[in-house]
């Protein structure tokens, strides 16, 4: 069962920066969607009815309010304080993906090296070919 999502508030100012990367035809797909989910979220948008409009998974949405949510108040702070570039710099901060951890390299730099190395040596020729090759 789903759970209460979070309320979403934006001053206009923020929503003016909303609604700039959600139109823009430079901004990257991704956050262009999530401006908007913002965006609808404020309209008092259901989590699964932005789902279906945008056509994602209404578990994003939900991660995605709360992340503005979370981040409002820090918001605030650099509306008020920070030029027009900073503050739309921090708001397409808040609706950017995250840095994702790789999985642990499981090659060592020496054997990286010797696979290297390896790989800039002249094949050798199969045996059979040798055989065939050699007189009897």
């Amino acid at each position: 069962m789903p759970g209460k999502a979070a309320k979403v508030t934006i001053t206009e100012r923020q929503q003016e920066c909303l609604r700039l990367l959600s139109q823009s035809p430079f901004c990257p797909d991704g956050l262009s969607q999530r401006a908007q989910m913002i965006l609808l979220a404020f309209d008092k948008w259901g989590n699964a009815e932005i789902a279906d409009h945008l056509g994602c998974e209404r578990h994003s949405v939900g991660v995605w309010r709360r992340r503005w949510a979370h981040a409002f108040e820090r918001l605030i702070r650099v509306e008020c304080m920070e030029s027009d570039g900073m503050f739309h710099s921090a708001v397409a901060e808040v609706l950017s993906d995250r840095p994702r951890v790789g999985g642990n390299g499981v090659c060592t730099a020496e054997q990286i090296e010797q696979i290297l190395n390896a790989a800039r040596q002249a094949p050798i020729q199969p045996i059979l070919a040798i055989a065939a090759a050699t007189p009897a």
